[in-house]
């Protein structure tokens, strides 16, 4: 009985890995279908193959236990420092150093971390800190439109995370006597609620050897030494 109980155990881990990868597809498929929903034409096959979704399990914590985690992958799985780390319900960090088998990632509850967003209701830019362990957006001036339970997403300024996934939700919301608002977030993540996550490996297209030569031809350069992957 033991047996059958830690097999059914470890089948119902694998189906629920299962089913958080998926949510986390159908989230960035959506995520992109929203950002190009004003173009006339798109690619499902740029949607389901622009990253590599890696799995890893979180093996310790900082003292917080949520400004810092560990996770059981590093160098030799691929993993590399600025990959963006999520679960199926929105953003976690980033990761900021890796040895051959773990790395660190720094979340969203550090005082350094930053993630560029936007109010998701009508696209107005902002940033997202935290101060206090309290997320609070920044940089707002006195015409901005937020409103309480609004949806805050990422988006691609910085180069790290892909745009549209959620950060949080508007909390609170003071305005000061100088005009300035203060702003107060709910993660969409519960850090303490989490035993893995994923990591985002964004696929880069290959140079092709003859485009590049033609490039460099318009450009009057020589072809430099580069070894080119087949």
């Amino acid at each position: 009985m033991v047996k059958q109980f830690l097999l059914s155990l470890k089948n119902f881990q694998k189906e629920r890995n299962y089913l958080y990868e998926l949510t986390l597809k159908q989230n960035l498929t959506l995520a992109y279908l929203k950002k190009i929903a004003n173009f006339s034409s798109f690619s499902l096959e740029s949607l389901e193959n622009a990253y590599i979704i890696r799995r890893a399990n979180i093996i310790s914590r900082d003292n917080s236990l949520k400004k810092y985690l560990i996770i059981d992958k590093g160098l030799k799985d691929s993993i590399m420092v600025n990959f963006p780390v999520l679960t199926h319900q929105g953003v976690v960090g980033k990761v900021i150093a890796c040895s051959d088998e773990i790395s660190v990632i720094e979340t969203f509850y550090s005082p350094y971390f930053r993630i560029s967003a936007k109010v998701q209701r009508n696209g107005y830019l902002t940033c997202v800190g935290c101060k206090g362990d309290i997320l609070y957006l920044d940089y707002l001036d006195d015409k901005c439109d937020i409103k309480e339970n609004d949806t805050i997403v990422s988006t691609e300024i910085g180069g790290i995370f892909p745009e549209g996934l959620k950060i949080g939700v508007v909390k609170k919301i003071e305005k000061k006597e100088n005009g300035v608002f203060n702003v107060i977030l709910e993660p969409a993540v519960n850090l303490f609620a989490i035993n893995d996550v994923y990591l985002l490996q964004k696929r880069v297209s290959k140079i092709k050897k003859d485009e590049l030569e033609l490039l460099l031809k318009q450009l009057e350069l020589k072809l430099p030494e580069i070894k080119f992957i087949k």
